[in-house]
Parts: C-alpha cells; structure tokens; sequence
C-alpha cells in the first residue's frame, strides 16, 4: 500500500509493479500470480484490475494516510523512492543499449519517471549522473516516439533536464569550481531540443492530415504532432483534423482551438482571424460558441466586436449566450465599439427579458447619436411590445441635442412604423415631434409619421396642428402636404 501511496498514477501488474517490488529488498518474494490474487480481492483499498488499468488507492485521503505512515519510517520511506529511481534508472539502461524494445518501455515511467528523479533530494551531481543525464540517450527518445508518436513528452522531460543542468553550473560557477561545471552536457541539451522543434516545424500540416486520412496516422498520434506547432500552424493542422474526423472528435477538435486561441496574448490580429474562421464551425454546439465568446472578451474592444459580428448569428437562438452577450456589451466602455456590437445582436433580439437589458445599455449611453442609431435598428424588434416601444420612445424624447435631430427623427420614425395601430404610443410619437427644435427635421418627422395616422384622425388632426406651427414655409408646406395627403385618401 505504501508503494502505491508513493506512485504519482496507476501501475499496471505486469512489467511495472512486480518490476518495481523487486527493487525494493523484503522477506518475502513477490511474484505475478501472488500479487494479482492479493490486489484483485482489496477492493476496499485498491481500484484497478492490473491488466486494462492500473492499480492505484481508491480514495486520496488512502494516499495521504499511507504516505504518513511511510514517512514515520525514514530508512523504509528513503527504500521505496529509490526503488522508483532504480527502477527508472535500469529501464533507461536497457533502452540505451538496445536490451529493451522501445515500445516495452513502460507508460509509468515515461509519465513520471523524471516525476520521481525531481521529487527526491538528491546530491546533484550524482542525481546528473546517475537520472537525469541518461535520458540524453537515443533510447529513451526513442521509448517517447514510440509511445505517442510525437515529442511532446520527450521536449517535456528535456526542459527538465536542462534546467537541472542550469542550475547546477550555475552553483559550479558561483562557487569558483569551473571544473565540476557540466557545460557540454548543457549545450548538447539544448541542441537537442533545438533539433526536435526544427524536426517538427518542418512536417507541413496538410501532411499531418493526409496521413489520418489515408488510415497510416491514427487521430491521437496527428493531434499529439499538431499541437507541437507554432500556434497558427496548430490550428491549420487541428482544422484540417476536424473536418476529416466524427462528431465527438470534431468538437474536441475545435475546444482545442479555442484553447490554443486563448493562449495566444502577443497577437490578436490572429486571434480574430482564427476566432472568425472557426464560428461558421460552431453551429448547434451552444458550449463552444460559449468558450468562443468568454475568449474573444479578452481581446480589446475593437477587436471582440469584429468577432462578435460574426458570433451573432450564432447566437439567435441561444438566450442564455444573448444574455452573457449583452452583459459583456454592457462593459464596453469605447461609444463607437458598444453601438456596433449591440447592433450586431440588436436583429437577434427576440425575448422581452433580453430586449428589455439591450434597452437598458441604450439609456446608458452617453454619446446620444449612438443611441439613435442602436434604436433605429433595435424598432423592429420591439414589434408587438407596448411596453417596451413606451421604453425606447422615452429614450428617443431625451436626446435633445439639435446635432443629433436627424438620428433622433430615424429613430422616432422607425420606432413609430412598429406602433402602428396603437394611438397611445402613436400621440406619445407626435408628441416627441413636436418637442424637435429644428423645424427640417420636425418637418421630416410629421412626413414620415402621418402614414401611420391613416386610420387615427384625431392623431392626424394633431399632426396638421403640430405642421401649422412650423414657421419656415418649405418645411410647413412639405408637413401639411404629407398630413393631408393621408387625410385624403381616407
């Protein structure tokens, strides 16, 4: 149990466990069949069958337990780390001089082998010399390619390695002792990780593709390669991946994209561009197009309204994303970006809940010309909705700046065509255009209004008072003429 409370993930019987036990001096000998017998039936404990998963202790508290009571006895706690290490180290032996088969280097060691060489504080040199400098060697590079196909693994314990080399020639030179400084160790390390990352960048990604394809890569191995890539020819590969792959790994394909776009901080023209190649991807998975929109918010406002344009769409019929959506439109703090984006959502806009918040940023404008412009494309949308149009016509009467009488006359017009066939809101309309300073635009409102007013003539009586008070003769004329005109053909 204390064997296994020191392993850093499951130990499959065979090759591993019973080759572990045998590192570690007990009165008794452990053999295969002993230890399956003992293990299978301590379903309490242990979880695993030894064979398809490892055996590992069932609850992490059993680790914790184990680990105490190994620590209470130094000289038996020392004996079951170094027999990891000895282990680790014969295996790595064998591989270096072609006694083991790459692909029989076992999955424990290639996941925490340098795990357990980290975990021990040995003397440095001797942990270089006897650890960490025989994974320099051709065979546990070798054990790596066979085992996933790539490098990833392989790159991961060589940035280890390398560290530990700096830092001990780093002390050798603190301490003036440039003899003992393992300099061409360091350099060879670093040649070799060079060498990899060159070997990589130089597989083209349709390659990579092609070999899934024709069935001579399976899907893992292509992935594994992908994701060794710089970041744009990542996601070239992982959507070459995706549209050749099922449904399950074609999402996973794209939540990887995502996260490769998210940690992409230095360049966010790229971070649009694959933002935007991947939403047309994205149709009828609501917790990606999620991921998407979180992932863009991180970009500057300019650019995540670029993105947005393109999400809404997506977002339609999906409230929960309209209303994560507006919340983050909310926090825009650029005018001219804010009116964009909420543009961009304001045609997707169907609830009353999720209208009534797209009206509450609007109010919340400062640039009053913006929030003319949101409204007049908002109108449509507010359809059928007394309260809401009652809403959106106040936030038009306040905006009573003369430079923004032309947006304001779009807004009120547009807001009017949707209040078609109720006088209330209608009166409310030509009561706003009565208040519009300038006598064009108060001129432009009645001609656009009065169609509305075909079958209100009272309301069309208000219109021809309201086009009689206009002093300027044009602007009255081009009023009473439009009023009339509708009063006419009644």
């Amino acid at each position: 149990m204390q064997v296994l409370a020191a392993a850093y993930g499951p130990l499959l019987l065979e090759h591993e466990l019973v080759d572990l036990l045998k590192q570690i001096p007990l009165p008794v000998s452990w053999n295969y069949e002993k230890l399956r017998d003992i293990l299978t039936t301590a379903s309490r404990l242990i979880v695993g069958d030894g064979e398809n998963q490892g055996f590992s202790l069932i609850h992490p508290r059993l680790n914790d337990y184990f680990q105490a009571e190994l620590a209470k006895n130094p000289a038996h706690q020392r004996q079951v780390h170094e027999a990891y290490l000895n282990w680790g180290a014969a295996v790595v032996t064998c591989l270096n001089q072609n006694q083991l088969m790459p692909d029989s280097c076992p999955r424990y060691l290639l996941d925490h082998y340098t795990d357990h060489i980290a975990a021990v504080h040995l003397e440095p040199n001797f942990a270089l010399e006897n650890y960490w400098l025989p994974l320099l060697e051709g065979g546990w590079h070798q054990a790596w390619e066979a085992y996933e196909g790539a490098w990833n693994g392989l790159l991961s314990d060589l940035e280890r390695v390398f560290e530990v080399l700096r830092q001990y020639n780093q002390a050798c030179y603190e301490r003036g002792e440039r003899i003992a400084m393992k300099l061409a160790a360091e350099v060879r390390c670093a040649l070799i990780r060079a060498s990899i990352y060159t070997l990589i960048q130089n597989i083209p990604a349709e390659l990579v593709v092609n070999l899934v394809e024709a069935d001579i890569w399976p899907l893992s191995r292509a992935e594994r390669v992908a994701l060794q890539f710089e970041p744009k020819k990542q996601v070239d590969c992982l959507f070459g991946l995706a549209k050749i792959t099922l449904p399950s790994d074609n999402s996973r394909l794209l939540q990887q994209i995502l996260i490769i776009t998210g940690n992409i901080h230095d360049d966010e023209g790229l971070n649009v561009q694959i933002l935007t190649k991947l939403v047309p991807h994205l149709v009828g998975k609501p917790d990606l197009l999620r991921e998407a929109l979180s992932t863009a918010w991180k970009l500057r406002e300019g650019n995540f309204t670029e993105v947005l344009i393109i999400l809404a769409p997506q977002l339609g019929s999906k409230p929960d994303l309209l209303e994560q959506a507006l919340s983050l439109v909310g926090h825009i703090q650029d005018k001219y970006y804010r009116s964009r984006a909420l543009i961009a959502l304001a045609h997707h806009l169907l609830s009353e809940p999720v209208l009534q918040r797209a009206l509450i940023i609007v109010e919340n404008f400062q640039d009053k010309e913006y929030r003319a412009q949101v409204l007049t494309i908002l109108a449509s949308q507010l359809a059928g909705k007394p309260n809401l149009l009652q809403r959106a016509l106040t936030i038009v009467e306040n905006i009573e700046n003369i430079q923004d009488e032309e947006n304001r006359v779009r807004a009120l017009t547009a807001l009017a065509v949707q209040s078609a066939g109720n006088p209330d809101l209608l009166q409310r309309a030509l009561t706003i255009t009565k208040k519009i300073q300038g006598e064009k635009y108060r001129s432009q409102a009645l001609t656009r209004l009065a169609p509305q007013l075909a079958s209100e003539p009272d309301l069309l009586q208000y219109a021809l008072t309201i086009a009689k008070n206009i002093l300027d003769e044009k602007y009255r004329t081009q009023a009473l003429n439009a009023v009339e005109n509708i009063q006419n053909e009644k």
